[in-house]
């Protein structure tokens, strides 16, 4: 499995067989993965401010009738990054995630 991946080779020397890691495709993981770090961070970020914004209106300081204003910016290093995270179906995830937080929202005020 691993040498169809193309993360590993493999050789035979005489009775032995021998594999090799390739170590490009590796890097190319680990790259793809680091830019959706950057955007998990980035939404932690996000729900942190949230949490604080909720807890100054809790506390009266929100000058706004206690309504809370949420903005959510994603931003990305390339158009490329930007696709591959549409493509990939995560813009999808963030909606459903921030249309359960309205959700809770309402409860929240309601209860």
């Amino acid at each position: 499995m691993l040498e169809t991946a193309g993360l590993i080779s493999r050789t035979r020397r005489a009775t032995a067989r021998l594999s090799h890691l390739e170590a490009a495709p590796l890097r190319d993981v680990t790259t793809w993965l680091a830019r959706y770090g950057r955007f998990w961070d980035e939404s932690h970020e996000r729900l942190d401010d949230l949490l604080a914004a909720l807890q100054a209106d809790e506390q009266g300081n929100s000058g706004r009738g206690g309504k809370t204003l949420v903005r959510t910016v994603s931003s990305f290093q390339s158009v490329a990054d930007r696709d591959v995270m549409i493509a990939s179906g995560m813009e999808r995830g963030v909606r459903e995630g921030d249309e359960r937080l309205e959700e809770l929202l309402g409860r929240l005020q309601a209860g």
